[in-house]
């Protein structure tokens, strides 16, 4: 769980496990209960991704799908480095989270980490962010109206 506060990202929570449907599920209902402030939960559009969009968002609502496209993993990874260098992404505390140098050296050692799936999401998060606040949001003609109408012209 993410929190943006002007160019800064803070982890404030992370759940870390193979999951079944049905745990995911629950475990995203105890996260959005905990962090009610998260208005905004990015969900990636593979797997179970869509099914626990629909799922949720007809009772906690805020779900939105993350469609990463054609660029690998590697890619994305690649195309957030800027922000982690420039120290605008502040990850936990050992105290706060014990597995947090796990993820850091997952992070020094990707492509080649046993494991990617932290840098997957942390890339997933960022970019999702930089999509929406970096002037990059784009829409076709069936949004034209409601672009308009956020706008103002």
């Amino acid at each position: 769980m993410f929190v943006s506060v002007f160019a800064n990202h803070y982890l404030l929570k992370k759940v870390k496990k193979k999951m079944t449907f049905q745990e995911t599920l629950e475990q995203l209902r105890i996260l959005s209960a905990q962090f009610p402030q998260a208005r905004k939960k990015i969900v990636e559009a593979k797997a179970n991704g869509p099914a626990t969009i629909e799922t949720l968002n007809r009772e906690i609502g805020g779900f939105v799908e993350f469609n990463p496209g054609s660029k690998s993993k590697q890619e994305r990874f690649e195309n957030v480095i800027p922000l982690i260098e420039s120290g605008n992404v502040y990850l936990p505390d050992e105290k706060i989270d014990a597995t947090i140098e796990d993820d850091i050296e997952e992070m020094l050692k990707f492509p080649n980490a046993t494991h990617d799936d932290f840098v997957d999401m942390l890339s997933q998060y960022l970019l999702n962010y930089e999509y929406r606040y970096g002037g990059k949001v784009a829409t076709d003609g069936r949004f034209a109206m409601l672009s308009k109408a956020i706008r103002g012209f």
